[in-house]
């Protein structure tokens, strides 16, 4: 009981003090995490700098704003997100974090031709192909009715898309020559569907 009272009239005195709250001098520029973040899966951010203010593509979804919440950690309110950063020991940011998935910060796709990744791609699993052509800058895939997606380079072989069933592809290629041979898509629901180069 006495131990119990203590407690009570000294616990202002023994809590750790609160931190200073964070104020916008406290903030780096949001510069520093505009990038490519690959969480793996189906699950690829993009932080785009417009000005001074920053956007998030987290696909399917469209781009949405972005508050700055604290130093290294961003609320992204309309996703309901919130990701925190981490730096290497010269300061630049290279991972982020969020509901217990990590990603790497990945280099921006280069300028190279995306005719490398044409063809046609089938999926034994599905019994589905998709033929392949480069547009402009994007990548479009065509299903055997004619249904046509797009899809958009953010880094070296990641193209991300607007569609819930296959909002993020990644292309591998071949290390000696750099043409594809086939492409993994995935969604929230299947991982890893694999679509081999060849019909």
């Amino acid at each position: 009981m006495a131990r119990r009272v203590a407690e009570h009239y000294l616990d202002a005195f023994m809590s750790p003090p609160n931190p200073p709250p964070v104020t916008a001098d406290d903030m780096p520029p949001l510069s520093d995490y505009t990038g490519v973040y690959d969480f793996g899966k189906a699950a690829v951010l993009q932080l785009i700098a417009s000005g001074e203010s920053l956007s998030a593509h987290w696909p399917p979804s469209p781009p949405v704003p972005v508050q700055p919440i604290g130093v290294d950690s961003l609320r992204i309110p309309s996703l309901n997100l919130t990701i925190t950063f981490t730096r290497d020991s010269s300061g630049l940011v290279t991972n982020a974090s969020t509901q217990g998935l990590n990603a790497e910060r990945l280099s921006p796709s280069e300028n190279m031709s995306l005719s490398m990744y044409e063809g046609c791609y089938t999926s034994e699993e599905l019994g589905v192909s998709y033929s392949i052509n480069a547009q402009d800058t994007v990548l479009v895939a065509s299903d055997p009715r004619g249904k046509k997606l797009a899809f958009t380079g953010t880094a070296d072989h990641v193209f991300v898309g607007n569609t819930w069933y296959v909002p993020v592809i990644r292309m591998e290629t071949d290390k000696v020559t750099g043409t594809a041979t086939y492409f993994e898509a995935s969604n929230a629901r299947s991982l890893h569907v694999r679509f081999i180069k060849g019909c």
